[in-house]
């Protein structure tokens, strides 16, 4: 017979690791031989592999092997295995219940998440249940398999025999899902749509639940639809009874149940049944939960080989069992301990979080992704669900938005990628965000962080403000100095720049108008302006400068320049008392009392002069650096006023350089280098106001 050797499965293997240790140790005995005569040779133990999904008994295993074959062919010790590919065998009514005489251990496939289905539904009323288990001393180890359609019940432990149940689901069937009157062991079992009662204890039986979850079952009035009990004794830890009925009562449990504590009941005892059916003994453990409502999900598949009810968000039952007594995985082999303690019943919430608070990405990356995880990897896969929202980024524009999106957890992964499809812009619209949550999903627990938030980071550049120049001039006169910035190219969004006037030698307020503000460059527009305001009182104080500097973008970077000086050319007529002394030339008139001849004058520059009340005679010089022509021109003089263009050397007027009456005009030719002088003569009682003087030489 060909023997083959499973794969690790964890905790499921614990006792077939016994019982194959066990036979090597009796085969070493053997084979090491005594001092007296040599007992017969011990055989190993053998591993059966279930390959064939009919029910018939004229298999030869290992060719072709059915449940009912291996089992007839197997000694007790032996194991019997499933392949990891979903099997159901469906037994022949005319072979009837499949009766478990020997101590074996029946183990599904060693991945943990396949579905094997022992099926009774071809069974008559008269074939008794799916399974038997019968004969004094047997031990039998049943794991992650799902007995169900029984039409006499699901499994039946006669007196004397003993079933350890693991992982597996126990469902849909008429007449009592389980009837014991040996022991049973359960541990990670879920019980439900069984009519008749979910279990019925008899007899001598004893039975040992351990985060069983017996849920909605149905039974007659004088059982229950959960645990009827009139045997030994019913110790349960870790487990759920909730919605089992009889008859139209709520009856989870008739008889006496040992809390061993950290159970939930979502109803004790009806109170239309008097005197009360069930009693837990003691009356309550402290850690028990009693009369509230277990908050579980609808039978089915949530993972793993078998069928069972999920904890429901704000279950009571989550992370409140014992983990002194919890098995290290659920019936699916989900990790226990994905919270503070485990989960009450066959189902632990695995809890999913996003792996952190913020994600970004190029938004020329599509899709966009971020990461959730579990605390623990799973042995199959796990779906969560996710939702986005929009943030500055906008569903349509910028992404398409996401309901129900699905996290994916592979099998032995603890980290799942979401994606959302994004849409690149051509044009800088600056960094968007979004949000992206986790949505509810049935069977699932969820911590912080449930939300996040996705920045989309623009691939494009944004846009640099400058000013047109760095330097600029205006005459003062203009009354005003337009300011213009421009972008460097269009932009997808508003951008924003701040500008601000600072002082140099031109002061606010007596220069210019002191100014901050905002250019707004709407999407599609890269040029702005703004005005500022010269002041100008009509004195001259010389050419003065200020400044306007950019700062503060909002969708846009500052670049160079980035500030402009402007200068404010004084155009005003100077007054024509200069600092400067001169000789031989004074001014003597008896109301002046500051003989000043007044220069040096400049090329081209106007100048402001006028009688002080007496005969006045302004005095002026320049520098001619030259030869050529001395065109000078005085308006708003008017007769008897005279202009004179006299040299250094003589106190006469030069050739040409000589006006009595207007236009007072000169040309003065075929000068040289040398400091020329002008006269400007008003006599006494003069009212022609201000006069305005200026000069051109060489």
């Amino acid at each position: 017979m060909k023997k083959s050797r499973p794969r690790s499965r964890g905790l499921r293997f614990g006792r077939l690791t016994q019982l194959a240790l066990r036979a090597l140790l009796s085969l070493a005995l053997v084979l090491g031989g005594g001092a007296g005569a040599r007992p017969p040779a011990a055989r190993a133990t053998a591993f059966f592999l279930v390959n064939n999904d009919g029910d018939f008994v004229g298999a030869d295993c290992p060719s072709t092997c059915t449940l009912r074959a291996a089992v007839a062919e197997a000694v007790s010790g032996d194991i019997i295995l499933f392949p990891s590919t979903p099997f159901t065998v469906t037994f022949d009514a005319n072979l009837g219940t499949l009766t478990l005489s020997k101590s074996l251990m029946i183990q599904a496939g060693t991945d943990a998440i396949t579905p094997v289905v022992l099926n009774g539904a071809n069974l008559s009323n008269l074939s008794g249940p799916v399974v038997r288990v019968t004969g004094e001393g047997v031990v039998v180890d049943l794991e992650g398999v799902t007995i169900r359609n029984g039409p006499q019940g699901g499994i039946v432990i006669e007196p004397g025999a003993r079933l350890n149940l693991r992982d597996s689901a126990v469902i849909s069937n008429i007449n009592t899902g389980i009837t014991n009157s040996g022991v049973l062991d359960a541990v990670n079992v879920t019980l439900s749509g069984n009519s008749g009662g979910a279990l019925v204890n008899v007899g001598v039986g004893a039975v040992t639940l351990t985060n069983v979850t017996i849920a909605h079952n149905t039974g007659l009035l004088a059982l229950a639809g959960g645990v009827a009990n009139s045997g030994a004794t019913v110790n349960m830890q870790n487990t759920i009874l909730t919605g089992n009925t009889a008859q139209g009562f709520a009856l989870n449990c008739r008889g006496t149940l040992t809390s061993l504590g950290n159970n939930l009941v979502d109803l004790l005892n009806d109170p239309a049944l008097d005197p009360p059916p069930c009693v837990l003994a003691p009356p309550s453990q402290p850690s028990d939960k009693v009369n509230v409502a277990a908050g579980v999900g609808a039978l089915q598949d949530n993972g793993g080989a078998t069928p069972t009810h999920a904890l429901l968000s704000g279950s009571p039952g989550i992370d409140s069992g014992n983990p002194a007594s919890c098995p290290d995985k659920d019936q699916r082999g989900v990790p226990r301990l994905f919270g503070a303690a485990c989960d009450i019943g066959a189902f632990e919430v695995p809890v999913v979080r996003l792996s952190a608070a913020n994600f970004s990405g190029l938004e020329t990356v599509n899709p966009a992704t971020f990461t959730a995880s579990l605390e623990a990897a799973l042995p199959f896969t796990l779906t969560a669900h996710f939702n986005t929202a929009d943030g500055l980024a906008q569903a349509g524009l910028d992404y398409s938005a996401v309901t129900g999106g699905a996290l994916t957890f592979a099998p032995g992964n603890t980290l799942a990628v979401g994606a959302v499809p994004v849409t690149a812009n051509a044009l800088y619209t600056g960094d968007r965000w979004l949000t992206v949550a986790l949505s509810p999903t049935v069977g699932q627990g969820q911590s912080a962080p449930l939300t996040g938030v996705l920045t989309l980071l623009d691939a494009q550049p944004p846009p640099v403000a400058t000013v047109a120049s760095g330097e600029a001039s205006v005459l003062k006169s203009a009354g005003s100095v337009v300011v213009t910035a421009t972008l460097d190219t269009v932009s997808g969004v508003t951008a924003t720049v701040r500008y601000s006037t600072a002082d140099g030698t031109a002061l606010a307020g007596r220069d210019y108008v002191a100014r901050t503000g905002s250019l707004i460059f709407p999407p599609g527009q890269t040029v702005q302006t703004t005005t500022l305001t010269l002041v100008n009182d009509g004195q001259y104080y010389g050419d003065r400068v200020f400044g306007v500097t950019l700062s503060q973008p909002l969708s846009a970077t500052v670049g160079s320049p980035g500030a402009m000086a402007i200068t404010i050319l004084d155009d005003n007529p100077r007054r024509v008392f200069l600092p400067s002394i001169m000789s031989p030339y004074t001014e003597r008139e008896s109301n002046d009392t500051q003989a000043k001849a007044n220069g040096p004058l400049e090329r081209g520059r106007a100048y402001r002069g006028g009688n002080k009340g007496d005969l006045d005679v302004d005095f002026f010089f320049f520098d001619a650096s030259g030869s050529g022509t001395i065109s000078v021109n005085v308006s708003n003089l008017i007769y008897p006023a005279q202009v004179q263009v006299r040299n250094d050397r003589s106190n006469q007027p030069l050739p040409g350089g000589f006006a009595g009456a207007p236009p007072y005009q000169l040309n003065v030719v075929a000068v040289q280098p040398g400091r020329y002088y002008l006269v400007i003569v008003t006599p006494a009682g003069y009212t022609g106001g201000d006069y305005m003087l200026t000069v051109h030489y060489p």
